[in-house]
């Protein structure tokens, strides 16, 4: 108890033993994970041994420091230390063999990660030692920076060759970002310890201003090797992860399989319980015994024996079998028939294999196979070994008389020593065949020829098969020969040509039915193979084209221009172009590749053609760029907006300070408003810009937008004047949408204004609303993505816009008007604000016929539409006598804000940075208000500083301001309770009506007047 009043009392023990207590838990976690792979298993058994023996030999140091220097626990911590940095070293050197797989290297000396590299250390170690004496000191120095420090900086070396090498494998497991932040923290881990290592009052104690000098370096190890921690068992849960669910997919492809292998299995595959009851049957069982799917429930396997073969159990070959099967034993043979549905009985081949787990007897499986094809076949052997294995014929020309033999018999399925004549053996054929067998016979007797046929045959029981028929002269018999042959079953070899060639065909459907062209070229350039894509292309039929050179059937150009590429494939190498040409009078952009085809011996015989249409693929790739080019734009605009809201709050809050004191002198108060005016359209241009960029401030609510565009007819009509005429069209079941009112009836305004000006003021302009639900296809021309839209669409009847100029009128600045009647914003702003809703913008626009701009709004969730909230400009600056802390790195906004703030009657503080403001809130000044600008620059922005003031004060109130900020930062305001947002610039009205609301806000009871 002792011991802990001390550890906790002092911040240097306490440091130091939460250290070793984060490394005793990583090695605690490592060590009750399984290593993922073999190649990982060492090391990461090797990092949890790391983790251990480091946490302890910190914990060593922590007791000296609590109970005093104690030599044996001293060198029982150096000794540790040392043991871990050892552990590291050697974890480093398979991490890093691991990551370049290079698995035959850890026993190699000559290696760089070798064994050799622990004999270094080692040699090292010693050396060191004697150089520098056998003395604490020099082991101390040893394990601390001559192991423990080169450990870790190898193993920051080791985490960043696996990320490089294993980059791709480790993002899809979901582990780089744990292996850098391991490498990272690793590194600045050797740092720290290094310095640490190297003030040797700090590590025995010896000093307590060292040791108060030192807390935040301690401080700063801990926090690293926290970091290392929490790296290296989030890369091992990651890893874990990845493995269970590879094993879950590997046992799901498993099962998948099985089940097809049983299903498509030929032989017969039964399961039986204890009892001899069959619990499942595959296809093919229930197919070989007669059975339908599911018939052989209740069905026990003795019924499926023949009773009748050999005893009551069917025979000897039925005992063995049922008792293997009661005695869980295996057991194989052919010795046995099934009895099928229908009475008939089968020979079969069977295996009959028990199922046991855990000593256990569940049941047994028998799989089976009629056997009776294979012992006809085994008879049929016999006789065609006899006689040639073929069917044998003989004709005598004297007699007329032919001979056939037992096998001849057979392919025809006639009874051996039925009498055939010629003319019946003919009639035999099937119809097309007969002339031909005929004519050869007759040629044969007469002329002596030879003759060789395959004919189909329908037999005496129609069976249909084909025969090789052979015949030769081998005997004169007056004017007539003897002929002689064979018959020859040639029915599998026709139905394995057929399934090849169905095969064939199916594979040249399949290439005729890719959208891809497809050929193939053999080493002299002539086509051998080509697709239905290239019949289409070269609108010739396929005939045509195999057998022609390439250079007959192409351009003279084109030729010229693949013709280098086709020698490169020629000599073995992988070719791939693109070359543009025209098809249908529309240019076309077409991707080649070149694949050789290289036989065994390494010679090219010919080569591939893969020919793919890009123009589509290209097209959507400069649509990437615009979209990305778009929105380096907007960065580049917000950037311009905060600087130029900076300057004109400072400009706009001087003048309306200005405007009071001036009132009496007509003619300055009149330059003053001036001014004032124009620093208002100067603000209202920044907000576009800001409306571009999309990091302006929304305040989306549901709305009808039926009925928001109908409140704006009078504004529009006139916006546009007497001689446009206005129509409106809105769809009678509306959707509701999420978006900014205001923002929403400015964006119609501008259009209007647009259509106006593109109509010089005479024209009609067409307003009309709908639904519209996007599918995938068009809104990926937008990079945008399907579902139901709100869509306002808003036509004009003025000049329209050229082709070429469509692409670029969402850019800010850009405008078709003359010299100073547009500043290029309108259209960009609508741009902007429509994206930031969620929405996108289609424009159809035809030189002479006019423009229509139809805004993609998405359909909100909710149905019920929120009702809008009309508000009055307040005209008057309320003020009081609560203190504001007034925090902007602008000196010239800061001044201009606090001078506002005097002369309300607030009491003022300032800050510049958001530390300066931290310390004003840390110190017990009464402060009511925290008025901060969102960006600055530093580690404490707007939101981080207003975080750490809630903190010290909890119920401070809180008030932004901001030109610029992106939707992270918006997101971060949003989170922080109890405050409010100004956008800049403002006017002093707003600004001073603004504090009092949030001053008047109810959040906390009692004001913080003082520091909590």
């Amino acid at each position: 108890m002792e011991f802990l009043t001390q550890l906790v009392k002092d911040n240097l023990e306490l440091l130091s033993f939460a250290y070793g207590l984060v490394f005793v838990f990583m090695g605690a976690a490592l060590a009750g994970q399984r290593a993922v792979g073999r190649s990982l298993q060492m090391p990461v058994w090797l990092l949890a041994a790391f983790a251990l023996s480091h946490g302890f030999g910190e914990w060593l140091f922590t007791w000296t420091l609590v109970r005093g220097d104690f030599a044996p626990v001293a060198f029982t911590r150096i000794a540790v230390i040392a043991g871990s940095g050892v552990l590291l070293i050697e974890y480093s050197r398979r991490l890093a063999l691991a990551a370049i797989d290079e698995s035959r290297s850890p026993s190699s000396f000559g290696h760089p990660l070798g064994p050799g590299l622990q004999v270094f250390v080692g040699l090292t170690a010693i050396v060191f030692i004697g150089v520098s004496g056998f003395s604490f000191a020099s082991f101390s120095q040893l394990a601390w920076l001559g192991l423990l420090v080169p450990g870790l900086l190898l193993c920051t070396l080791a985490f960043a060759v696996a990320a490089a090498k294993k980059l791709r494998w480790l993002r899809d497991v979901g582990g780089l970002h744990y292996v850098i932040l391991a490498a990272v923290s690793c590194g600045l881990l050797s740092l720290v310890t290094g310095f640490a290592g190297f003030d040797w009052r700090v590590v025995f104690g010896a000093d307590v201003a060292a040791e108060a000098s030192a807390l935040p370096l301690l401080f700063g190890r801990l926090l690293v090797a926290a970091l290392f921690a929490v790296a290296v068992v989030g890369l091992m849960g990651a890893l874990r992860r990845f493995d269970q669910s590879n094993m879950i997919q590997a046992l799901e492809r498993a099962n998948k399989r099985n089940r097809g292998i049983l299903d498509t299995a030929g032989e017969g595959i039964v399961e039986l319980d204890t009892t001899g009851q069959v619990m499942f049957a595959n296809p093919a069982a229930t197919r070989l015994l007669g059975y339908e799917t599911g018939d052989f429930s209740n069905t026990y396997f003795r019924a499926l024996l023949d009773q009748d073969d050999d005893g009551p159990d069917g025979g000897g070959a039925g005992k063995k079998l049922l008792g293997a099967i009661r005695n869980g034993e295996p057991a194989a043979g052919d010795d046995q028939r099934f009895v099928c549905r229908d009475g008939r009985s089968i020979p079969v081949e069977y295996t009959c294999t028990p199922v046991i787990q855990e000593g256990r007897l569940l049941g047994t499986v028998v799989t089976f196979s009629d056997i009776s094809h294979r012992l006809r076949l085994t008879r049929l052997i016999k006789e065609t070994q006899r006689i040639a294995q073929v069917g044998g014929w003989e004709l005598d020309p004297s007699s007329g008389k032919l001979h056939w033999t037992t096998e001849t018999y057979r392919i025809h399925d006639l009874s051996p020593g039925t009498r055939v004549s010629v003319q019946q053996a003919v009639e035999h054929c099937r119809k097309g065949y007969r002339e031909a067998l005929q004519t050869a016979i007759e040629r044969g007797l007469s002329e002596g020829r030879e003759f060789d046929l395959e004919v189909e045959l329908e037999t005496g029981e129609e069976r249909r098969v084909w025969v090789r028929v052979r015949g030769k002269a081998y005997e004169r018999d007056g004017d007539r020969y003897r002929l002689s042959g064979i018959y020859q079953d040639i029915t599998e070899r026709k139905k394995s040509e057929r399934a090849l060639r169905d095969s064939r065909e199916f594979y040249e459907l399949i290439l005729d039915t890719i959208p891809i062209r497809i050929a193939y070229a053999n080493a002299d350039e002539t086509i051998g193979y080509l697709n239905h894509a290239y019949e289409q292309w070269f609108d010739k039929r396929r005939s045509e084209l195999v057998g022609a050179s390439i250079s007959d059937i192409v351009s003279a150009e084109a030729y010229r221009e693949v013709r280098p590429r086709i020698k490169e494939v020629l000599f073995g190498e992988n070719v791939s172009f693109k070359v543009d040409t025209e098809r249908d009078g529309e240019s076309r952009k077409l991707e080649i590749h070149y694949l050789p085809h290289v036989s065994r011996n390494g010679d090219v015989k010919g080569f591939f053609s893969v020919t793919q249409d890009v123009t589509e693929h290209d097209a959507l790739e400069e649509k990437l760029v615009q979209a990305q080019k778009m929105e380096a734009m907007g960065q580049l605009t917000g950037g311009v907006a905060h600087d130029f809201n900076n300057l004109l709050g400072v400009i706009m809050g001087n003048l309306q300070l200005l405007e009071r004191p001036l009132r009496d002198d007509p003619k300055l108060h009149r330059k003053v408003r001036t001014a004032t005016r124009a620093a208002m359209r100067g603000a209202d241009l920044t907000q576009r810009l800001l409306a571009f960029s999309r990091h302006q401030r929304l305040e989306p609510k549901v709305v009808d937008l039926n009925g928001l565009i109908a409140g704006l007819d009078e504004l529009v009509r006139r916006s546009l004047g007497e001689n446009v005429d206005v129509a409106t069209s809105f769809s009678g079941k509306l959707w509701p949408t999420l978006i900014d009112p205001g923002q929403l009836e400015n964006a119609m305004v501008n259009l209007a204004i647009n259509a106006r000006d593109a109509m010089e003021g005479c024209g009609e302009l067409a307003i009309s609303t709908c639904n519209e639900k996007v599918d995938a296809e068009f809104a990926s021309r937008f990079s945008a993505v399907a579902g139901d839209y709100v869509v306002v669409s808003v036509a004009d009847n003025g000049s329209g816009i050229p082709e070429e100029y469509l692409d670029r009128v969402f850019q800010p600045f850009f405008t078709t008007k003359e010299v100073g009647k547009g500043s290029g914003l309108g259209l960009s702003m609508v741009y902007g604000f429509v994206e930031q809703s969620g929405g996108f913008v289609a424009i159809d626009s035809k030189v002479g016929r006019g423009t229509d701009i139809r805004l993609y709004l998405p359909r909100a969730a909710e149905e019920s539409v929120e009702p809008r909230e009309e508000t009055a400009m307040h005209r008057f600056m309320p003020g009081g006598d609560e203190t504001v802390l007034v925090v902007d790195d602008e000196d010239d906004v800061r001044e201009t804000v606090l001078a506002l703030m005097d002369e309300l009657g607030y009491r003022t503080l300032a800050a510049a940075d958001g530390a300066a403001a931290l310390a004003i809130v840390a110190s017990d000044e009464p402060i009511d208000l925290l008025l901060t600008d969102v960006m600055m620059p530093g580690e404490l922005d707007g939101p981080a500083l207003a975080e750490r003031t809630r903190e010290v004060r909890p119920g401070m109130k809180i008030l932004f301001t901001s030109g610029f900020a992106d939707g992270k930062v918006l997101k971060r305001i949003d989170r922080i309770s109890g405050s409010a947002l100004i956008a800049k610039p403002y006017r002093n009205e707003e600004l001073a009506l603004r504090i009092s609301q949030t001053l008047d806000e109810d959040g906390a009871n009692e004001s913080q007047s003082q520091s909590t």
